[in-house]
């Protein structure tokens, strides 16, 4: 499960929450928030399944809410490095 929560004015967590689900287990993934969507990288699928080179996104739609998680086809980790580009706001 994904887990996410609110952080206030002054710094401070929420309560943690479940949110949507990764599109397939995960653990040990590197997870980071660009504009408005949170991506995770890489990471391990399980033990007999060996290490992901997928890359997913998902959008942040409130204080501690993410919606549906998409991985996107196109996108692949290449000898444990991802190069991603965005256009500014």
């Amino acid at each position: 499960a994904v887990f996410s929560a609110e952080v206030d004015a002054r710094g401070d967590l929420g309560p943690w929450r479940a949110t949507s689900r990764l599109p397939a287990p995960l653990y040990r993934g590197s997870a980071v928030v660009v504009g408005r969507r949170m991506y995770v990288a890489g990471g391990v699928l399980g033990p007999m399944n060996g290490l992901s080179d997928r890359i997913s996104f998902a959008p942040i739609m409130a204080p501690g809410v993410l919606g549906a998680w998409v991985t996107d086809p196109n996108a692949r980790l290449w000898s444990g490095r991802a190069l991603v580009a965005t256009t500014p706001p």
